[in-house]
This record gives structure tokens, C-alpha cells and sequence, in this order.
């Protein structure tokens, strides 16, 4: 009887360990309490996390309120997020959105130079105060000067 009875709870036990192995993958992408998504939680950011352009700090230059106050002397980062130059002064339509942004460029290509960098090439960062663009260093270096420093 010894025997029947571990078999039975063996057989119960394989059953549960399936069903559960079965539903980790299908619990983990519901984000389900426990499991090893919770662990993944509790991990640390990274700084692909901490730099997420969906972030609600980040925004369209256009967006900005009181771009010219908001945006002045802010410095300005390429695509891969070394500074180039900072903020001279912004252009703003009618209604007081910003279409431009002349920056200072500070690199040694383009020292004292100012260039002139379209709205939608932008995005702000509120938190850190800076400008973000989706432009190259050399695609920036390349635009034409707008006026002298």
C-alpha cells in the first residue's frame, strides 16, 4: 500500500512541476507575480532603461513651452549624445511653438559657429535641461551658418 501511495503522489507531484514549467514563459509576458519576471523587475536600470526617449521627460522641441526662456543656454547633443554646442537662441512660429534652434557649435570643426538645427531634429529633456538631436556630428558640422557668434 506504501508503494501505490508514493507512486500516486509521484505521478501528482510530475503533473503540478508540468503545469507549472508550462505556464512560467505564459505568466512571465503577463508580467504574473513570481516566476523569474520578478526578478527581472527588481533589477537595476540600465542605461539603456534610464535613457528611454519614451520617457515622459523627453519631448519635441515643439512642445516646449516658452521655448525661448525654457531652451536658452541649454546644451545640445548629437545622435550618440556628446555635446556640440549650446543653445544661441530659438526661432518660433506664430504661435509661439519652436521651428528652430540656433546653436553655439563647441566642436573643434565647428567652434564659434552657428548653426541652425530644425525643430523636429530635437528633442528636450526636461530633467537633464538638454537638447537631443537625431543629427550627426557631421551631419551638424555640415549645416550652413546662420550668423557669426
Amino acid at each position: 500500500m506504501h508503494s501505490k501511495s508514493l507512486a500516486r503522489h509521484g505521478t501528482a507531484l510530475a503533473a503540478v512541476a508540468c503545469v507549472l514549467i508550462a505556464a512560467g514563459p505564459a505568466a512571465a509576458q503577463r508580467g504574473g507575480g513570481g516566476g523569474y519576471n520578478s526578478m527581472q523587475s527588481t533589477a537595476p536600470a540600465t542605461s539603456q532603461t534610464m535613457y528611454n526617449t519614451n520617457s515622459r521627460a523627453i519631448q519635441p522641441v515643439s512642445q516646449v513651452k516658452d521655448p525661448s526662456a525654457t531652451l536658452a543656454s541649454a546644451n545640445v547633443e548629437d545622435s550618440s549624445g556628446e555635446t556640440v554646442g549650446q543653445v544661441k537662441s530659438v526661432s518660433t512660429t506664430a504661435d509661439g511653438k519652436a521651428s528652430a534652434v540656433n546653436v553655439s557649435l563647441t566642436g573643434s570643426n565647428g567652434a564659434g559657429k552657428v548653426v541652425s538645427i530644425d525643430a523636429s531634429n530635437l528633442r528636450y529633456d526636461s530633467d537633464s535641461k538638454r537638447l537631443k538631436s537625431s543629427l550627426t556630428q557631421s551631419q551638424i558640422d555640415s549645416l550652413p551658418v546662420t550668423q557669426s557668434p
